[in-house]
């Protein structure tokens, strides 16, 4: 980059750097020259059907596009462009407000700002305590290996409060999985745009399904215990039971009803969190060392010289930094090499002394029962101190926090194996 700068400056070549998420305006190519250059690709095209009476294969259209393309884009077209962008001769007026009008604010909003209702807390809590796991997850988990005519299913027989957190975690993970767009809840992945258009949809407003209504009339009746005869008794309680069942289908729809509003906000609820996840990790991106070329967002000319020696420094600093990383690879090999050196002397040292202890204790026992004196016996052969590697001092560019340290080979009880 900074050799094509530099050629640039020293040809009389001006390179420009349009401001980002300008280029709609300013990009010449789409404002004026690809028009023409369509115009003259559809002629070239259709004049070359018919006088060859076949289609374009790729042995024909390098002609054929060199030929549409040296028609279309003339000098009076290049500088037609520069002109029409305000470029060349510089006319800040050619971009309308319209042009330059910020984009609108977007935002993803919770359409439910009131507290969920217990069971969706409940559910909300299972999900978010008992993770999937990568089987849970796996598509393969939830597929059939073998063909069979039977498909799996949860005995409904079973009696869900038998069932552990983990076990209902792993049910309602299993039954998002299988399905096209609940995979995506439940993938560890961010989810994309196009996958959360497929589970952003208006709400289903449901109603109980119509029903026998029970006879609320009966709880206005009262009952003289005095004069009501046993099958007047038996009637009432009859008709209580009928109404009572009624009752009971009338809560068990409404049941279903809430039931699947709750499963509604459970999916709102999941689908804003991956959502969010994926928010997140754009505005967390990891920050790299590149070079902004386009501070505050602002078109620059390249060719600039302050611009030319930033690219010259960042490019130094980058090779000084590989060079650094080269002489601190090269000088970690030869610290082991030593270390391997030494710790073989070590070894060494340790079974000469061990001799020399052997030798010792022989001779001291030959003495002692010679009846020699105490204090002309000889010394214990004195414990060796283990070799130490020389300190060096090397200077390098790269971070010491970005390399790995090396575990320093040997043990303590090297140290402590002779204590006296």
């Amino acid at each position: 980059m900074p050799e094509l700068l530099t050629y640039a400056r020293e040809n009389n070549i001006e390179i420009i750097g349009y401001p980002p998420h300008c280029t709609h305006a300013l990009q010449g190519l789409d404002v004026a020259c690809f028009t023409k250059m369509k115009e003259c690709w559809k002629a070239e095209i259709h004049a070359f059907e018919e006088l060859e009476g076949c289609g374009i294969n790729k042995s024909d259209f390098g002609k054929v596009w060199g030929t549409a393309y040296l028609k279309a884009f003339t000098p009076d077209l290049v500088k037609a462009a520069f002109s029409s962008t305000g470029i060349y001769p510089f006319n800040p007026n050619v971009i309308t407000p319209a042009q330059i009008k910020p984009s609108e604010p977007t935002s993803v909003k919770s359409l439910f700002p009131l507290p969920q209702t217990s069971p969706t807390r409940a559910i909300m809590a299972t999900f978010r305590y008992h993770r999937p796991t990568n089987f849970d997850l796996s598509p393969s988990t939830h597929e059939q290996t073998t063909p069979s005519r039977h498909r799996r299913f949860i005995d409904p027989a079973v009696d869900p409060g038998l069932y552990t957190p983990s076990k209902r975690m792993r049910l309602l993970t299993t039954s998002l999985a299988s399905t096209a767009s609940g995979t995506y809840l439940v993938d560890k992945t961010p989810i994309t745009a196009s996958q959360a258009s497929l589970l952003i949809t208006g709400p289903v407003l449901e109603r109980p399904q119509p029903l026998p209504e029970p006879d609320w009339s009966l709880l206005d009746l009262k009952m003289d215990e005095a004069y009501d005869t046993q099958h007047k008794m038996m009637s009432r309680i009859k008709e209580l039971t009928n109404s009572l069942c009624l009752a009971k289908q009338q809560i068990r729809a409404r049941d279903l009803v809430i039931e699947g509003a709750q499963a509604q906000l459970m999916v709102q609820s999941m689908t804003l969190k991956k959502m969010k996840e994926s928010m997140e990790a754009k505005e967390k991106k990891k920050k790299t060392d590149q070079t902004t070329l386009f501070p505050g967002g602002k078109g620059v000319v390249l060719t600039d010289p302050e611009i030319v020696k930033l690219l010259e420094d960042k490019r130094q600093a980058k090779e000084d930094e590989e060079e650094g990383r080269k002489q601190w690879q090269t000088d970690r090999a030869g610290k082991k090499a030593e270390r391997e050196k030494l710790e073989e002397r070590w070894q060494e040292m340790k079974a000469a002394h061990e001799r020399a202890v052997e030798k010792w204790e022989e001779e001291y026992a030959r003495l002692t029962i010679a009846g020699t004196m105490k204090k002309d016996l000889p010394r214990r052969p004195v414990r060796p101190l283990k070799p130490k590697p020389a300190p060096v001092a090397t200077s390098s560019a790269v971070h010491v926090e970005d390399l790995e340290e090396e575990p320093q080979e040997g043990s303590e009880e090297d140290d402590d194996e002779f204590e006296a």
